[in-house]
């Protein structure tokens, strides 16, 4: 997936899968400091959080812990500028756009 460029988000978004009815919101964006998630019928697990620059580099990989319905990333590291956030696991194929300020 890396190396893609931006014209493609909006395809990637929109094939977004989620199962078992599980809705995702992440708030605030655009971001400051910090990322948040909720998560609707998922409570507790963990996902793959990647964040792609523009030009489609990797410039965040973490593990996302979900705990409560809740998961929170900072992203005070990245610059401003606008990213593609991807969460995955055996459940969620989420992708999603942000602006850092």
């Amino acid at each position: 997936i890396q190396g893609f460029q931006q014209p493609y988000w909006n395809v990637l978004i929109s094939n977004s899968e989620l199962v078992e009815n599980i809705k995702i919101n992440h708030y605030p964006n655009p971001v400051i400091d910090y990322l948040n998630f909720s998560f609707l019928n998922y409570i507790t697990g963990s996902a793959d959080l990647l964040i792609f620059d523009f030009s489609g580099r990797i410039i965040l990989q973490n593990n996302l812990k979900i705990e409560e319905g809740i998961a929170t990333v900072s992203l005070r590291s990245l610059p401003m500028g606008t990213f593609l956030v991807y969460l995955k696991n055996d459940k969620i194929n989420y992708y999603t756009k942000i602006i850092k300020k």
